[in-house]
């Protein structure tokens, strides 16, 4: 049985499939929130520069003459009016409660197998995991948003005239401290699961699972971006179709990574 085999055949066994639907289902209204955050600073970041477009976006070729600013705070004034109430909170936070009890259950399957004990709904630390999954969440997103700003962006903000080469070396290096945030959170929940620190061939593949999950980030800020751009797609019907395909992508990702480290594990 090849390695590949293997990994499908313990992703099957412990339900895993089942626990990556259950993610999807309960978290997407917690993501269509931390996204109605994302607009919050894109309203800050694109009001920078007047009359410009502060972001770039590659996959779509938005005119750097594009302004940005008034198209995003016409759509955060609309949809944070519909999400930002007492009702939208509690939702918020039910959903990231549900979430984060999906993915715990699910993480110990993919470690310990269909018969690892489900984590309880009185567990005191499921509320504070669901918050700092949300925060965790949006920081990548943030990072994602951060590499995509122009450099007279970054130069208005921070008040200095900085270079080329400068920007795009920072670039590169708080991509590198998402990838490590990442794979640091998938050990830990190894830690926390299997009680040891993962060795050096299952970081490799929490590498590998980190590096799939920030590229569906940076495929989810373009593609939302360019539908926001278009007069001719409905954003909020991209937003949602986006969200889905990026739940469905890391809730596999990091099960399947999970599932991968476990078979390593049984044939030590």
């Amino acid at each position: 049985m090849t390695g590949l085999r293997r990994v499908l055949r313990r992703y099957v066994d412990t339900h895993s499939e089942f626990a990556a639907l259950q993610v999807v289902a309960r978290g997407l209204f917690l993501l269509v929130v931390l996204v109605i955050v994302l607009l919050f600073v894109l309203t800050f970041v694109t009001d920078l520069i007047s009359g410009q477009n502060e972001i770039v976006i590659p996959i779509n070729g938005v005119d750097s003459t594009v302004d940005l600013g008034q198209i995003i705070s016409s759509f955060y004034s609309r949809a944070s009016a519909s999400v930002v109430t007492i009702t939208g909170a509690l939702t918020f936070l039910i959903s990231a409660f549900l979430t984060t009890k999906a993915l715990r259950d699910g993480s110990r399957r993919a470690l310990l197998g269909a018969d690892a004990p489900k984590s309880r709904w009185r567990d005191p630390w499921t509320f504070p995991i669901a918050l700092g999954l949300s925060c965790f969440v949006l920081f990548t997103w943030l990072i994602a948003l951060a590499t995509a700003i122009r450099r007279s962006a970054w130069s208005a903000l921070l008040g200095t005239d900085l270079s080329e080469a400068i920007v795009n070396v920072c670039k590169f290096g708080v991509i590198l401290v998402a990838v490590a945030a990442i794979v640091f959170a998938g050990a830990l929940v190894h830690r926390n699961v299997q009680g040891y620190w993962p060795n050096r061939r299952s970081l490799l593949i929490l590498l590998l699972a980190a590096g799939i999950i920030m590229g569906a980030n940076f495929f989810l800020l373009y593609t939302y971006i360019g539908a926001l751009v278009n007069p001719a797609i409905s954003a909020g019907i991209v937003l949602v179709f986006t969200i889905m395909l990026w739940i469905n992508i890391v809730a596999r990702v990091y099960l399947g990574a999970l599932c991968w480290i476990a078979t390593l594990a049984r044939r030590v």
